[in-house]
């Protein structure tokens, strides 16, 4: 009997409170702001710098090629933008949305354990977070190390060899664009692991 009470006594104490959970869902909504927040940074940055190698060719001495290129170019950027747009907005629905619905149940179960009708939609909602964000985050980390982009640069710099501020752009450009896309990818990557510690959380109100 005393080994039946300390196991209760154990899971009482291992279980998530509504406050954790809340903290929990807190964390996702700040990772879903930042992940909006740097896609419209990117989408302003692939502009400018855009706008940037499009100044460095105006006098170039191969005009047809150059400017085939940067149509490529321009197509390329907006064509990735796109998908990482799409790819965000479909992790964010993955994610969000379900979150605050497990964690609502959640808080409730925290605060009646008994009510068994709750531990069971909570119980359907653990199961289905638990693999609802793997799809979409994969397929945002497949599609940022696509594109094209860093390609159509350097063949613009292959074609104006003797362009050196284009060079010098392309190369700062390139480097702007990897460090927004690895910073996109790792923001994706937390929401998800943060979704995954609410859910872990939630597990434990319905052991």
């Amino acid at each position: 009997m005393s080994q039946f009470i300390q196991t209760l006594e154990c899971r009482v104490l291992m279980s998530a409170t509504a406050d954790a959970i809340r903290a929990d869902q807190k964390v996702i909504d700040a990772d879903a702001k930042e992940l909006k927040a740097e896609v419209a940074a990117a989408s302003k940055a692939v502009a400018t710098e855009y706008k940037t190698i499009a100044a460095d060719v105006k006098g170039s001495t191969n005009k047809t090629e150059t400017a085939a290129q940067l149509k490529t170019l321009k197509a390329d950027a907006n064509a990735l933008l796109a998908k990482l747009k799409k790819d965000t907005a479909a992790l964010l629905k993955a994610g969000q949305g379900p979150s605050h619905k497990a964690a609502a149940h959640g808080v409730g179960v925290a605060n009646n354990p008994s009510n068994a009708a709750l531990k069971t939609k909570l119980s359907a909602d653990i199961a289905a977070l638990s693999t609802a964000l793997s799809a979409p985050l994969a397929t945002l980390v497949a599609d940022a190390s696509s594109g094209g982009v860093a390609a159509d640069l350097d063949a613009l710099v292959a074609s104006n060899p003797s362009n050196s501020t284009l060079s010098n752009d392309v190369t700062s450009g390139k480097a702007t664009l990897n460090a927004g896309l690895t910073t996109l990818v790792n923001s994706a990557t937390k929401f998800s692991t943060d979704v995954g510690t609410l859910n872990t959380d939630l597990g434990t109100l319905v052991v």
